[in-house]
């Protein structure tokens, strides 16, 4: 999974939500999020963004 998709956000507290109900995140490089911190992200229960990172650590730690 390289690339988040998450084009449209209902979670309008998000500090990744942008007008139009835009995320933030769409089209970015995982890799690139995972880098920075992710404590200011919602949990991933309301949260695609957060969901498809938790996705992605878990698959990187099952190939390691």
């Amino acid at each position: 999974m390289s690339f988040f998709v998450v084009k449209k956000c209902t979670t309008k507290a998000c500090v990744l939500w942008r007008l139009s109900n835009h995320c933030a995140k769409d089209g970015m490089r995982i890799q690139t999020s995972i880098d920075r911190s992710t404590a200011n992200t919602h949990p991933a229960s309301i949260c695609e963004a957060r969901r498809q990172i938790d996705l992605y650590k878990l698959e990187t730690l099952l190939e390691k």
